[in-house]
């Protein structure tokens, strides 16, 4: 939208939701100052050059909310933060403190999913809401976004410090909204997990071809996988783009390393394409991980997100706005428990 018709409609409104413009960076940090410090999950926000240069380069796309005085109260953005471009994270929201019961965050998520709608390239978006309060998790329910899963443990509590200060960390619930389906796709899944993905799968109105993972480890070549290190968040992630009879040993060593830098929490990323899966699976549950999420499309394949603490993980704290959010929880707390923790 053009600045002169931000100037018009402003006019009319109490506030505006358009698209990023370049002014709009020099004001994003100091709100995002105002609500988290210097914690925000991701430092790119306290840098006005980086905004610009995100929705430049199409690894963001902005939508903002504008105060009569054309100054943002509210931000939202389009990320290309998953392993495979077609899946969008909505993600680097904020609503300013004084303008938090006008339904900014709502109008902000409505405007995305209709900017997402118009890119064909789209096949889903989600969202990592935190746990420490509901009004987001509410706000993208409102959008039909669907509850797929947690991050336990994911947001530190020194990021939390002006929002919401806790005891521990900050878990997130994961929610999905599918853009499009992918009927033809094959999807191997893993048996101790195999009823509550079919029952998601529905919830979110996705086909899949299901096919039988029957295949042991010592037949799968060599694997295609990496690490990526996240010490701002005290996490290690690794993505298994192809399970390799290499996968037990790889993932121990990346393991060691992660407890070696003090890292609290492992996360992996499985995709969900091979009929070694179960097997990689159980040998997983036997290295101490436990069911995180069922993440569509994440790898262009679906994913299973598994995670394991280094230590005992953190579940306190959390609030949750779903029934289905909460039954979810207690499966994931039950997982974990019956998997051995390992220090």
């Amino acid at each position: 939208m053009a600045i002169d018709q931000r100037q018009q409609v402003r006019e009319q409104t109490q506030h505006l939701i358009a698209k990023f413009a370049t002014g709009d960076a020099q004001h994003l940090p100091s709100l995002f100052r105002s609500i988290y410090g210097d914690h925000y999950l991701s430092a790119e926000v306290y840098r006005p050059e980086a905004f610009i240069s995100a929705n430049a380069n199409g690894t963001c796309n902005s939508l903002v909310a504008l105060d009569r005085c054309g100054l943002p109260i509210g931000h939202l953005g389009i990320l290309r933060s998953a392993p495979h471009a077609g899946v969008r994270e909505l993600g680097q929201g904020v609503v300013d403190l004084n303008h938090r019961t006008q339904g900014l965050l709502g109008q902000l998520i409505d405007a995305c999913i209709s900017e997402a709608d118009r890119d064909p390239g789209c096949h889903g978006l989600f969202g990592a809401a935190l746990t420490n309060h509901v009004f987001s998790q509410r706000a993208l329910w409102k959008a039909e976004f669907v509850d797929v899963g947690f991050e336990i443990g994911f947001v530190p509590a020194r990021m939390m410090q002006i929002e919401a200060p806790g005891a521990g960390p900050t878990a997130t619930v994961l929610q999905y909204r599918a853009m499009d389906d992918a009927p033809s796709k094959v999807c191997y899944l893993p048996s101790a997990y195999s009823d509550l993905a079919l029952a998601l799968y529905e919830q979110m109105r996705l086909t899949r071809v299901y096919a039988t993972s029957d295949q042991p480890l010592d037949l799968a070549g060599p694997g295609q996988m990496e690490v990526i290190d996240l010490p701002r968040f005290d996490l290690v992630r690794i993505n298994v783009w192809r399970i390799g009879n290499d996968l037990t040993a790889y993932i121990g060593r990346a393991v060691a390393e992660a407890r070696r830098k003090g890292r609290t929490m492992v996360q992996l990323a499985l995709s969900l394409n091979s009929p070694c899966t179960d097997a990689a699976v159980e040998a997983m549950r036997a290295a101490g991980f436990w069911f995180g999420a069922l993440l569509p499309r994440w790898m262009d394949d679906d994913a299973l997100l598994l995670q394991r603490a280094i230590g005992r993980p953190w579940f306190g704290d959390i609030e949750l706005y779903t029934n289905d959010a909460k039954a979810l929880l207690r499966f994931v707390q039950e997982d974990a428990a019956r998997q051995p923790v390992l220090l």
